[in-house]
């Protein structure tokens, strides 16, 4: 389960956002991280965030701090 979505304001994207139920195994993990820095490569947006079911976490990167939240705290701060 994953999806990208781009939070467009004023025509640029300000967030990149993806979802994944959890990237608890190397495969999966690296599938995401992937996948969010080459969204973050094509836009040049620095706010990165993968949603999932509970993990918590932050990678640093040189496109940007990916930020690993649990779907509950992402939803609380929307």
């Amino acid at each position: 389960m994953a999806f990208d979505a781009f939070i467009h304001e004023g025509g640029y994207p300000e967030v990149v956002l993806e979802s994944s139920r959890a990237m608890k195994d190397n495969k999966t993990r690296n599938r995401e991280l992937d996948g969010i820095r080459e969204a973050a490569s094509l836009t040049h947006c620095p706010n990165l965030t993968i949603v999932t079911r509970d993990q918590e976490e932050d990678v640093e990167d040189p496109r940007g701090t990916i930020h690993i939240v649990p779907a509950w705290k992402w939803f609380l701060r929307q």
